[in-house]
């Protein structure tokens, strides 16, 4: 009779050779907004997992200890909203009996469902997220894998300076008004005065925001020379840039924030949202993200965002500790996710775990730092670190 372990999360490191049966089952869950203002990192998440359960499933399960597992997933949708994300994790440790889960996205969900983790010693690999809330209070089983503007902001405005310093002069920034938001908004007013640039206004606005008219006519009355999107989902940012140019600012744009060129670039269109500048997470130049993104397009029929890279990563990571611990038991993963680190990104360059001195816990993925300038309909690299 096959046992089911059932684990929400998981791809790593070495694919041990398997027996042709694998006696037992890994589930792999995720939380991740399907169908709301973030559905494009929503799939990332989802597509990471599903990419995951087909490698190891095609090679037969993998090793851990002394048992051999194949792999089943499920995400659920939060749509964004906390309330939702707190009931997939609930969900997921009730009903599933999930010990490892990769998501939520939204900080507000990562903020909301972080004590259910904690309490019941599930190990939460947080995707997103920006909000150094979510690390407070030194949690022991919350590791978040995703960049944040805490780990981006300062190269990318160095770049900037560096580079566009004497064009780039008065700027003003627009972020969603929730938690992710109102850090973000923080961070970035510091780090503008700190590279010597002049941030002349800043609007908070809802998610659900569809005409940014009103808001553009007050920013635009500034007389900026870039307007920063930051925490804005790809769908709103592109919204953004072609009602923008749509009212004749001929300024530039850059997004500090989450990834997104494929859906700025549809939502933009083409001729608008060249010159749009945009934190990045990985090089799409590289083998390794080519021959991940193509096996995204086989899923998925379109590009792969980056952020699925970071997941897929970030999988590859938890799954290699438990090979490492040898053990499904939390508190040995969690401890030897530091003994695998650092770790081998699939687009090359390293992994690192910090952010002791930022949020108090050195439970943060630190991975490069890319900036991708739209060029002709693609993407022009720079790596910042």
């Amino acid at each position: 009779m096959t046992r089911s372990l059932l684990v929400a999360t998981a791809f790593a490191g070495l694919i041990a050779a398997a027996p042709a049966h694998a006696d037992k089952t890994l589930f792999l869950g995720g939380i991740g907004d399907l169908s709301g203002q973030g559905a494009v990192w929503g799939q990332a998440l989802q597509g990471a997992l599903r990419m995951v359960q087909q490698e190891v499933n095609d090679a037969g399960g993998i090793k851990i200890g002394n048992e051999t597992y194949k792999i089943s997933t499920t995400t659920y949708d939060d749509a964004y909203q906390s309330q939702k994300a707190v009931a997939a994790a609930n969900r997921l440790i009730d009903q599933d009996e999930a010990k490892f889960v990769l998501g939520p996205l939204a900080a507000s969900g990562a903020i909301a469902a972080k004590p259910i983790f904690e309490q019941n010693q599930v190990i939460d690999l947080v995707v997103g997220a920006y909000s150094r809330k979510v690390m407070e209070g030194n949690p022991k089983y919350i590791f978040r894998v995703s960049n944040t503007p805490v780990e981006f902001i300062k190269p990318i405005l160095t770049w900037l300076k560096a580079n566009n310093g004497d064009k780039i002069k008065r700027v003003v920034v627009m972020n969603p008004n929730d938690e992710a938001g109102w850090d973000m908004q923080e961070l970035e007013t510091k780090s503008y005065a700190e590279h010597g640039f002049d941030l002349v206004a800043k609007e908070l606005y809802e998610r659900s925001t569809k005409d940014f008219q009103p808001i553009l006519t007050r920013l635009i009355a500034q007389n900026p020379d870039m307007i920063d999107m930051a925490g804005s989902s790809p769908a709103s940012a592109g919204l953004i840039v072609r009602q923008a140019r749509e009212m004749g600012y001929k300024g530039k744009f850059i997004k500090i924030g989450g990834p997104g060129p494929r859906e700025i670039l549809t939502a933009a269109g083409k001729e608008a949202a060249e010159g749009v500048m945009q934190y990045i997470p990985a090089d799409p130049s590289t083998e390794g993200y080519k021959k991940l993104s193509e096996r995204f397009a086989k899923l998925y029929g379109h590009d792969m965002d980056p952020s699925a890279l970071t997941n897929y990563d970030a999988l590859k990571i938890l799954l290699a500790a438990m090979q490492k611990a040898g053990s499904i038991e939390t508190d040995k993963v969690a401890a030897a996710i530091p003994q695998v680190m650092p770790f081998k990104s699939i687009a090359g360059g390293d992994i690192v775990l910090g952010g002791k001195s930022d949020y108090g816990s050195d439970h943060q993925f630190i991975n490069p730092i890319f900036v991708g300038t739209t060029t002709d309909g693609g993407l022009k690299i720079v790596q910042m670190q």
